[in-house]
């Protein structure tokens, strides 16, 4: 299975601040997990798609459901010497990003599948065993858009993305989860971290004490956000443990000899290469080989995220769009995808 395509057509930009210390963190590598919200100053578009304006679909889903509002995001660079500078996805080696939606379910992620059982207790975000297929939601290699992170004294100061639909090669809608989002002209969202804050860096040793570090998927969201169909078949909160015991020490496949984790789940101990994105027949590769010595982390808080829809004539039939993601996502069924 290749990589999951762009389920969110946008053109905008991340820009994100921090109040952090001046000192130099040195470190193998970086993480920057983000959530951003959408606010009602933030939307721009008809009333009918409005989550904000009472009497159509979203906003009563969003009433009981705000986090389905919300977006999940990660910045990571391995192999980070602690060096000041603008780090580019598709650019600058080792990065790689991460951008998550409940209600259009990704934007920017790796889709790989499980090979079979897990034998560490691995369960999907209903709560059951993972089972051949369920996916993982991890950070690309190759982006869509452009995310760059700005680092100035070995602490992130701003983050951005952008992308252009109408640029050749970006998908559409074509596989949307609910086909009535092709009906949607979404147009640009934009994150702006005016007020924001990351926090504090948070150290850890890799290899050592890192296991339960997020990577991918690892939601801070109500899980009451989320369609059923995706409960059912990803696997949630994953950790950089949680991806080193699937490939590296799990014995369903072939006597332990290969990952647990592939493009199509289809692989079952055969002998296939690694590869850093799902591409053809091949198996995970490690995300963190040849990483070592300390991760550094920061976790950001009150990012924003402004979403524009371009009008169209057919009012009732946005409206008629609208409440079809909805009616997706209020379903709990129990299905596997």
């Amino acid at each position: 299975m290749k990589r999951n395509p762009i389920k969110f057509g946008v053109l905008g930009a991340v820009a994100a601040g921090l109040a952090l210390s001046t000192q130099v963190a040195r470190a193998d590598s970086l993480l920057v997990n983000f959530t951003a919200a959408l606010t009602p100053a933030s939307f721009a578009g008809p009333d009918a798609l409005n989550p904000f304006v009472p009497g159509n679909a979203l906003h009563a889903f969003a009433q009981f459901q705000p986090d389905v509002l919300k977006l999940d995001g990660q910045f990571y660079i391995s192999n980070w010497d602690g060096s000041d500078g603008v780090f580019t996805t598709n650019v600058s080696p080792g990065t790689r990003f991460f951008l998550h939606s409940p209600l259009i379910e990704r934007l920017e992620a790796d889709t790989w599948r499980i090979e079979g059982a897990s034998d560490h207790g691995i369960v999907d975000g209903a709560g059951n065993a993972v089972a051949q297929r369920d996916k993982f939601l991890l950070p690309t290699f190759s982006t869509y858009g452009t995310a760059r992170l700005t680092i100035v004294n070995g602490a992130p100061v701003a983050l951005s993305y952008a992308l252009d639909l109408t640029q050749p090669g970006v998908p559409g809608f074509g596989n949307a989860p609910n086909p009535q989002i092709a009906g949607i002209p979404f147009q640009s969202i934009v994150l702006d971290s005016d007020g924001a804050s990351f926090g504090s860096a948070h150290r850890y040793t890799i290899g050592v004490d890192d296991g339960d570090v997020a990577y991918g998927l690892n939601t801070r969201l109500s899980l009451g956000a989320y369609p059923g169909s995706l409960l059912a078949s990803t696997v949630m909160n994953t950790t950089r443990g949680m991806l080193r015991d699937e490939l590296g020490n799990n014995s369903d496949e072939a006597g332990g000899s290969t990952p647990n984790i592939s493009a199509d789940g289809r692989l079952n101990g055969g002998a296939f290469p690694a590869s850093d994105e799902p591409a053809g027949s091949v198996y995970l590769n490690t995300p963190f080989a040849g990483e070592s010595g300390t991760l550094t982390v920061f976790d950001a808080s009150g990012v924003t995220v402004a979403v524009a829809v371009v009008p169209e004539p057919d009012t009732h039939a946005l409206m008629l769009a609208g409440l079809g993601l909805v009616v997706a996502l209020s379903r709990r069924r129990v299905t596997r995808g």
